[in-house]
């Protein structure tokens, strides 16, 4: 199992991405003005946006729910990555491995292989709590990799639709109330707070299964969660977590071990960012013109930075490959993040900085200039 678990690391936590930056903008790329206000001024208008574009269409329930969810503020933050959260490991234990099911033979301790944290494996559950707060988990029960038949927004109303899920009939919204907790309950446990950000539904075997999306955030502002599924890291560090369910209240997979990370120090507040207008028009602009796509995803989030002990920027060529460890300093970029695809690993998105403009186009196994 514990091979099985590696695998699964290097095809879904450890494997890191690239970023594609300036092939996004095309030759007749145009110059726009970019306008400032404050946050208040910004959440105010938010559903008075214009969602239209030659390129791009944003649902009005795609502002709904991002008019629902941004933060109180807007800020900027150095963050952190956590660290002695294996120590954790009795406390969630039970989230994951019932007592009935556990066996203590099976418990190996501290594991220093990477994702470094205390390993149980009894060839039926894995179960892996990193000090970098990552938690990587594994049943015989596996549905990675199924092929996709919906995805469905549950930030926004939604049509709760039943599925068959270990010979039952489950609702979503049941599957949602309960992963909803199961979050609550690692967050109460030091995990970082956690949210929902949209389900895919699998077709396993002759039946169903549902794929969680997680999002994190730090003080309500959400962290990267773009996960580019094949490359190197290069850059920009993913901090989403991916939640697997085959049978009704019960999960299956949980795939998270790149952690989580904590204000390093206190916040900045900014006084003015970029309207979600002005950052749709330079998406708009940014884009090739020869694809429209509907933007369902829309978050004001942070961008990270590696940055070394020596607070320098990290350099892949130069320092290596990066590991997410305990006490890895980020700087961090204020940005929205519209998602033009959320397509597992065809996701593609467009990252607008909230105080300069700057974008910085995300498009997962595709070349940019070729969409």
């Amino acid at each position: 199992m514990k091979e099985i678990f590696k695998i699964f690391v290097l095809l879904v936590m450890i494997c890191t991405f690239t970023a594609c930056a300036a092939g996004g903008k095309t030759s007749d790329t145009k110059d726009i003005s970019i306008k400032l206000e404050s946050f208040s001024d910004v959440k105010k208008d938010i559903l008075s946006t214009d969602t239209e574009y030659e390129n791009i269409s944003v649902p009005t329930e795609t502002l709904q729910a991002l008019a629902n969810d941004l933060p109180e503020k807007a800020e900027l933050a150095d963050l952190k990555q956590v660290n002695d959260r294996e120590q954790c490991f009795g406390k969630i234990r039970p989230l994951f491995i019932s007592d009935k099911d556990y066996k203590k033979e099976y418990y190996q301790g501290f594991d220093s292989s990477f994702p470094a944290g205390n390993v149980y494996d009894d060839t039926t559950y894995y179960l892996n709590v990193a000090s970098n707060g990552g938690i990587g988990f594994l049943s015989k029960e596996s549905a990675y990799d199924c092929e996709t038949i919906k995805t469905v927004f549950v930030d926004r109303p939604y049509e709760d639709e039943e599925y068959v899920l270990g010979g039952q009939t489950y609702k979503l919204s049941q599957g949602v109330e309960y992963v909803d907790g199961f979050l609550q309950a690692l967050t109460d446990s030091g995990f970082g707070n956690m949210k929902i950000a949209y389900v895919d539904v699998l077709k396993y075997d002759q039946e169903n299964a549902l794929l969680f999306h997680i999002q994190r955030t730090v003080d309500g502002i959400a962290l990267n969660d773009f996960f580019y599924s094949d490359g190197d890291f290069d850059e920009y560090p993913y901090f989403g977590a991916k939640l697997y369910m085959t049978a009704p209240n019960t999960v299956g997979e949980f795939l998270g071990n790149h952690g989580f990370c904590e204000l390093d120090g206190s916040a900045e507040s900014v006084d003015k960012c970029v309207t979600l207008e002005s950052a749709l028009d330079i998406c708009e602009n940014t884009l090739a013109a020869n694809h429209k796509y509907t933007v369902n995803k829309i978050d004001l989030g942070y961008m990270q930075n590696v940055v070394k002990a020596n607070g320098e920027p990290w350099n892949k060529d130069s320092d290596g490959q990066f590991y997410f460890q305990g006490d890895t300093k980020y700087k961090t970029e204020l940005g929205w993040f519209i998602w033009l695809d959320t397509t597992t690993d065809n996701e593609r998105m467009v990252f607008v900085n909230a105080l300069n403009g700057e974008a910085l186009v995300l498009f997962n196994n595709a070349d940019v200039s070729e969409n």
